[in-house]
């Protein structure tokens, strides 16, 4: 009797947990209040030291813990992410969709294809288990269980692995519609800022007025913590930042003074000279190799960097930077919007 009664107890708080997160599905929409709630209502369920959610950005391929992460600090969850290089071991693993048990994460080889392995070391992750989150067929990321509370540190039970593959496919179902509404919204964000640079570049304003609003009201929707303009200098024949434009999230940013003369070999290699727009996520100081670009991204300590070209005729007039002291800030739908910024300041500009 006593263990039907444990049994019995054990379903009613699994079912209204459950039930509270179906609610959830149509009340919540802001990740900042969707994880946090998740997390709360599912380590209740559950016996283990570390909980949470990774979730997987397919524009900018980076797989990253999402705050809170229940047994871990949030400094470590910052940078508690990996890259997904297209045709990659770890593009594969996603792929298959498959759940990832281990007896020890940080030994083993899925961890280490999926760049997690070193991650794992450094939590002190012992039996593990990755719940992919999918949703029409699209992979979402994963609901990780690790560390199970036990003296035999025995793995989860069937019936564990039961509750959290059906609280894992609720929770891709919540994830997927906050992703949508947060699509939403960020689309119309982005044609009512679009909008505001038209409006600016038809009007009476100053140059130097027109530049800094526009970097400015970009910045802000991004979320980026810096905007820098660079144009040709043709009386120096130099291409150098434009001070006057210069935007930093809360002043933090001072004057910063960079140029190359246009008969540098490096200038043939900017963003303005070839004509090619630049997105880097994470690892910046592997895919940053020209110096002029090394010593500017040294300055501004940036993590992710968006640099497209304002272009007139064909011809480069300089070039646009946004950046964020955050790995993995920024997707191609952002750089996408900044190139038809870039473009809408190069007329202005010419």
């Amino acid at each position: 009797n006593s263990r039907l009664y444990h049994e019995e107890k054990r379903r009613a708080a699994e079912l209204a947990s459950l039930s509270q997160m179906t609610l959830a599905l149509s009340a919540l929409s802001d990740p900042a209040t969707l994880f946090p709630r998740m997390v709360e209502r599912i380590k209740s369920l559950f016996q283990v030291e570390v909980l949470g959610f990774l979730i997987y950005d397919p524009e900018s391929r980076i797989l990253a813990g999402q705050l809170p992460f229940h047994g871990l600090p949030d400094q470590f969850v910052e940078l508690y992410q990996t890259a997904i290089p297209p045709g990659s071991p770890a593009a594969r693993i996603l792929e298959e969709q498959d759940v990832i048990f281990s007896d020890n994460a940080a030994e083993d080889e899925r961890w280490e294809q999926l760049g997690l392995g070193r991650l794992a070391k450094a939590a002190s992750l012992r039996d593990a288990v990755l719940m992919p989150l999918t949703s029409g067929g699209r992979m979402l990321g994963y609901l990780q269980a690790s560390n199970r509370k036990n003296e035999a540190g025995q793995a989860l039970s069937h019936d564990e692995l039961r509750l959290l593959t059906i609280i894992a496919n609720q929770a891709a179902l919540i994830v997927e519609n906050a992703h949508l509404r947060a699509h939403g919204a960020k689309r119309n964000q982005r044609v009512e800022m679009l909008r505001q640079v038209s409006e600016l570049t038809s009007s009476s304003t100053s140059l130097d007025d027109v530049l800094a609003r526009s970097l400015e009201a970009f910045a802000q929707l991004v979320q980026a913590d810096m905007a820098i303009l660079l144009l040709n200098d043709q009386q120096r024949s130099r291409l150098a930042v434009h001070q006057a434009s210069i935007f930093s999230q809360n002043g933090a940013l001072g004057a910063v003074d960079f140029s190359v003369p246009l008969n540098d070999p490096q200038y043939l290699m900017t963003v303005t000279a070839r004509r090619h727009s630049l997105l880097v996520s994470s690892h910046i100081e592997k895919e940053i190799s020209l110096p002029f670009y090394q010593s500017m991204v040294a300055e501004l300590q940036c993590e992710s960097l968006m640099v497209a070209p304002l272009m007139m005729q064909d011809q480069g007039m300089g070039e646009l930077w946004v950046g964020s002291l955050r790995a993995g800030e920024f997707s191609n739908g952002d750089l996408q919007v900044l190139s038809m910024v870039a473009n809408q300041l190069a007329s202005i500009v010419d």
